[in-house]
């Protein structure tokens, strides 16, 4: 078995802000390691009173949770979904120009295979003109 021996790290910055940020960030980390834990643990216990701890847990996190966090993890999600609805939109927007296009296209198609048709008619019509041209000058 291996022994992990536990390393200090220094931090130095000039904003105090962020590093309690950071000392936040990492004991939140360590506290959510402890509740998996001891979440799996009690679902483990004979006693069906210590069960379902992670229901407990949870509950207890939005109860506790700063409005401030809350608001900045709404507004985060809140621009999430503002660069979806462009991007949906601009979609929308391509998707309309394409299907006009395509109809276009389509209608040009048939444009065109109806003059290759009366193509064909007039070079019948220009062949039998000929031959009856023919035919007049042999007689």
């Amino acid at each position: 078995m291996q022994k992990v021996r536990p390393t200090n790290h220094f931090v130095i910055s000039k904003d105090f802000d962020e590093l309690l940020k950071m000392a936040t960030a990492d004991k939140r980390e360590k506290l959510e390691v402890f509740t998996k834990e001891v979440i799996r643990f009690g679902n483990r216990c004979k006693d069906p009173q210590w069960h379902n701890l992670d229901c407990y847990f949870e509950k207890l996190a939005c109860e506790l949770a700063p409005r401030s966090y809350l608001k900045g993890k709404a507004e985060s999600v809140m621009l999430k979904l503002v660069t979806c609805v462009q991007n949906t939109v601009e979609l929308y927007h391509e998707l309309h120009a394409l299907d006009r296009l395509e109809h276009d296209y389509r209608l040009k198609q048939k444009e065109h295979d109806g003059l290759s048709l009366r193509g064909d008619s007039l070079d019948i019509l220009k062949q039998e003109t000929i031959l009856d041209c023919g035919v007049l000058w042999k007689q």
